[in-house]
């Protein structure tokens, strides 16, 4: 599916959320009120509209629109996760992936077609810069990533060793992926030591180089156990 076609569908699901949901996206810090074609729908400052689908899942992690199927909430995962416009121009344009999960079971979800592998992305590249002093925050879960601002990541493909969203892949070269694509990041600050000791023991499963980063949780430094 193409970016448009991904926003289209997407606007769909915008539109469908109810005043009473919008009201629990805004108190859970998921999303807030915005005024759009005469009515209110919910939208992330960062992340774009958020939205409210049914959805078939599968094993393997994709989800499909479904009448009776799993209660879901939808946003967008784009490659460039500084081009959300209110007006959604040149946003759709990045637009690869729409992710969803349950609300009462946020450490689970799904991909609308897999190609979306992060959200938040650009963030990896904002801290490898040496002239832009921060740390990298490394969200658990994309409920997590919204009510963070989005100000991090999240990756949304399952690794071995990590269990990201509750499934794992068989393929050894995801650790040498993940590996590499942290290369050059010196801090990483994860949402608690559970999840920064998984995250630590995949990147530990290689060689030295390329080099890993540090891992913290609460402002603590120092390498999970």
């Amino acid at each position: 599916m193409s970016g448009s076609a991904l926003w289209d569908e997407l606007d769909g699901y915008a539109l469908a959320l109810t005043g009473k949901q919008i009201l629990w996206l805004w108190k859970q810090g998921l999303a807030f009120p915005v005024r759009d074609r005469g009515r209110y729908i919910a939208v992330h400052p960062e992340a774009g509209p958020v939205g409210a689908a049914r959805a078939a899942v599968c094993a393997d992690g994709i989800w499909e629109p479904q009448p009776d199927g799993t209660p879901v909430l939808v946003f967008a995962v784009a490659d460039d996760p500084f081009s959300f416009t209110a007006d959604g121009a040149s946003f759709f344009e990045t637009i690869v992936d729409l992710v969803a999960f349950n609300p009462k079971e946020p450490d689970v979800w799904w991909r609308r077609n897999g190609c979306g592998r992060w959200l938040g992305e650009g963030w990896i590249e904002l801290a490898r810069d040496r002239d832009v002093d921060i740390d990298l925050r490394f969200f658990a879960t994309p409920a997590d990533w919204l009510k963070g601002r989005s100000r991090g990541v999240c990756l949304l493909e399952p690794f071995v060793g990590l269990d990201v969203g509750g499934r794992g892949l068989k393929r050894g070269g995801e650790r040498l992926y993940l590996r590499e694509t942290l290369w050059g990041v010196e801090n990483i600050v994860c949402d608690d030591y559970d999840h920064a000791a998984r995250l630590d023991a995949a990147l530990d499963k290689l060689p030295p180089r390329p080099a890993r980063p540090v891992l913290s949780f609460n402002d603590e430094q120092g390498r999970a156990a």
